[in-house]
């Protein structure tokens, strides 16, 4: 890593004339590398505000480029001030990489991945790095003393926050208690309302681990209610989840879980279809899942290159697990993100799944439902696959796929300008959804598509969600789909 330094007759303002010109240097090489990374230097040093100059007026130095990783450091001391309930081996384990450094460039590479650890934790406000000369009687040649400043946060917080998802908006209500252990530990107490009648209130209880794969443990319980008038009945649940999420390799995580829940499914009308009506009453759901997940994208909402994978595995009702609800689950999630000029990206998306029943039949609450502005646009929400008096009935199989070519407006170009937060795109995307029993022609009925396309305009809501408005032309429709031409709306996080 190449960066500048005065030539060696400069002298600092902290030292005297009896230093030797390696510590001046060092001291302004910190200057700069620390400025460029948010870290600051104890000592203040007066220098050039634009360091590729060739000769500060000011001081009259003359600056040249060095190569920082050539010159030998080493960590003689770490200071932590502004602990009060974190444990002391807690921010212990976030530093010690410290001492492995050898030279300028790893002290302020390791410096600066101490921070990223300690704002991990969730625990600080703010974190301030100081890195100064060790002018101790016990310092070594070359050695440094590093400082961090942390900030606490308070013992409880509040806040009020909006969360968007499934095409609904929710207003939220949370209270947070951070560092309730002193090892990173919080509880959190949230409670959403959406603006389509749905209600969540959550009480959890999150525990990182400080091991070699950084495991994540969270405990809930919850209660939430979710209507659904496309199929003609309201849920309401009850239930426990236990989760446990760490990293693989990179970019690639782990998700184990086990959930319990009291299910109640309700008719929202009398003249529903019988086939919702009949699974009204109490259900017992006791299940375990896997969710393994890798996100090589460059962004989340508008990513202009990269590949995400997502897979989930559940199954319920062993005679281990119990309950009255039985089945074997999987689904499937791609995107791929391909720049083929500049500013224009084509996205591949494809996402499939399938639910098999082992004791008992799958009932609605547990089955696919495909359709809507983040699924297969063109189509109502939950309008493909089998329907019963007009009420979406879920399917047991799905797939679906979509193209996308993304490009900025033409009136809004410039990076990094108010135009970033818009985009124009065309898009075809097909699907299907059924109820099969693995019959040849019920295989080749599943394979005909439901189809759509369209063009329309994608707007970033910061890194929280993505609004879309489309205009959508229904292509191919099967019996029973519940088809949107026209003008349609989208809001949420993740799309096809």
């Amino acid at each position: 890593m190449l960066f500048v330094w005065p030539n060696a007759t400069t002298q600092t303002q902290e030292r005297d004339k009896s230093s030797s010109p390696s510590d001046n240097c060092l001291k302004t090489c910190f200057f700069y590398m620390l400025k460029e990374m948010g870290v600051s230097l104890s000592k203040r040093i007066k220098s050039s505000s634009k360091y590729d100059q060739k000769y500060d007026c000011e001081e009259g130095i003359t600056w040249k480029e060095v190569n920082i990783s050539e010159f030998d450091a080493r960590v003689d001391r770490v200071h932590i001030n502004g602990l009060q309930r974190t444990k002391n081996d807690l921010a212990t384990d976030c530093v010690k990489t410290l001492f492995k450094a050898k030279t300028f460039e790893e002290v302020i590479e390791r410096a600066n991945k101490a921070r990223k650890n300690f704002e991990k934790l969730g625990c600080f406000r703010n974190i301030n790095v100081d890195i100064d000369i060790n002018n101790d009687t016990a310092a070594t040649e070359n050695g440094l003393a590093v400082t961090f400043q942390l900030d606490e946060m308070k013992s409880i917080i509040g806040g009020l926050q909006t969360l968007i998802g499934d095409n609904e908006g929710s207003l939220a209500v949370g209270f947070k208690m951070p560092n309730v252990c002193g090892r990173a530990e919080k509880i959190t107490l949230d409670y959403t309302h959406g603006n389509k009648n749905t209600t969540c209130l959550n009480l959890s209880f999150i525990k990182p681990f400080q091991y070699r794969m950084s495991p994540v443990l969270t405990a809930s319980i919850f209660q939430q209610v979710g209507v659904w008038p496309q199929s003609g009945y309201m849920n309401k649940e009850k239930g426990i989840l236990f989760d446990v999420t760490f990293p693989s390799f990179s970019k690639v995580r782990h998700s184990l879980q086990y959930e319990g829940t009291i299910r109640e499914p309700s008719a929202l009308e009398r003249n529903v279809a019988f086939e919702v009506r009949e699974q009204s009453g109490h259900h017992f759901k006791s299940a375990l899942r896997h969710v393994l997940s890798a996100d090589w994208r460059d962004a989340c909402i508008f990513p202009t290159r990269g590949l995400f994978f997502r897979m989930t595995t559940e199954v319920a009702g062993t005679r281990l697990l119990g309950g009255n609800v039985s089945f074997l689950k999987n689904d499937t999630f791609v995107q791929l993100n391909i720049p083929v000029l500049e500013d224009v990206v084509v996205q591949c998306s494809a996402t499939g799944g399938f639910v098999k029943p082992l004791n008992r039949n799958v009932g609605i609450l547990d089955l696919f439902y495909l359709g809507g502005p983040q699924t297969v646009r063109g189509f109502e929400m939950r309008g493909i696959g089998p329907h019963v008096g007009g009420n979406a009935i879920g399917a047991n199989v799905f797939w679906a796929s979509a193209i996308h070519i993304f490009t900025g407006l033409p009136f809004l170009t410039g990076k990094g300008g108010f135009g970033d937060h818009f985009r124009f795109h065309a898009f075809y995307n097909v699907g299907n959804a059924k109820k099969i029993d693995g019959s040849r022609s019920a295989f080749e009925n599943f394979m005909q598509i439901s189809s759509a396309y369209g063009a329309g305009v994608a707007i970033r809501l910061g890194q929280m969600a993505r609004v879309e408005f489309n205009y959508c032309i229904p292509v191919s429709l099967r019996k029973g789909d519940v088809s949107c031409p026209g003008f349609q709306f989208g809001i949420g996080l993740e799309y096809l």
